[in-house]
Order: C-alpha cells, then structure tokens, then sequence
C-alpha cells in the first residue's frame, strides 16, 4: 500500500516554512500511522512547529489516488532545499530523545544498547519565507533521525 504524507512545518526560529511530502510504501494502515508519528516525533526533536500534517492512503480510491500523485509531482517541481533522514534501528526508543540520549540512558543504566544504522536518505521539500512565502534562498540543512523500534531476539 502506497501513503502520502504530507507535513508543514515552521522552523524554530520562526523565519521560514518547510513544506515536506513524501509517498511510503508500506504493509498496512497500521505501518502507516507508526511511520508517521516517528517522523513528527523527529520534527519535535528538532524542534520545528508542525502547522499541519495529514496522511492518506493512495491505493484506496483511484481519483483521491490520481489527484494526490499529481499534486505530488508539482510539489517535487516547486521543491526548494532537501531534508536528510537518518535512520536507526533501536530497540524500544524513547521517541521524545534523540538517539544519542537513547544511547546514553541505555548505558547509564547498564542495558544493552543494540542500534543499527540505515542508509540516509534525502528528501525535497519545498522551503519559504514564513512572512512573504517567497521561496527560501538561503542555505537550508535538516537531518532528521528517524527512531525505528526493533525486537531483540
């Protein structure tokens, strides 16, 4: 199944606004919504303000599923900068911490600390002025660190 995920977001320093949609391919709804809620869990890291963020499913009606694709592909045309996305596979994350505070609480408590890191990926998103929504030209860098909860077997 295909989701849209579509998120806007204003910087903590409340100059510019970042428009990030990406499709995800994943098993169910439920994926859907876990994947979802990771990455707003980055955003609140990072701490970005999110105006909005919905998810909708692709596959379930053809015109929604149409409609969405195309507005999809203005988006990557009009796509500014680009965000990176990290992820680390982490056994029970606490997703209000960075991976780093994962790290570190696991060893101060003695437990084991089994992670793994995935490929980063590069995403574009669409950057503006919050006051003029004139796009961003400045430079723009954000890496997000997307906690995936694995199973220790």
């Amino acid at each position: 199944m295909r989701y849209n995920i579509d998120t806007k977001f204003d910087d903590k320093s409340l100059i510019s606004r970042t428009h990030f949609s990406i499709i995800v391919n994943v098993v169910d709804e439920e994926e859907a919504e876990v994947f979802h809620s990771e990455i707003l869990a980055a955003l609140q890291r990072v701490n970005a303000i999110i105006k909005y963020s919905t998810l909708h499913p692709i596959d379930n009606d053809l015109e929604t599923g149409i409609n969405i694709l195309e507005q999809h592909k203005i988006y990557l045309k009009n796509a500014t900068h680009f965000v990176e996305i990290k992820p680390y596979y982490l056994e029970n994350p606490d997703q209000d911490k960075s991976m780093s505070e994962n790290l570190a609480e696991r060893h101060s408590e003695r437990k084991g600390s089994l992670v793994s890191e995935g490929y980063a990926y590069s995403y574009p998103v669409r950057v503006v002025y919050k006051d003029t929504q004139e796009p961003f030209d400045d430079q723009y860098f954000l890496s997000l660190e997307h906690l995936i909860p694995i199973n220790k077997e």
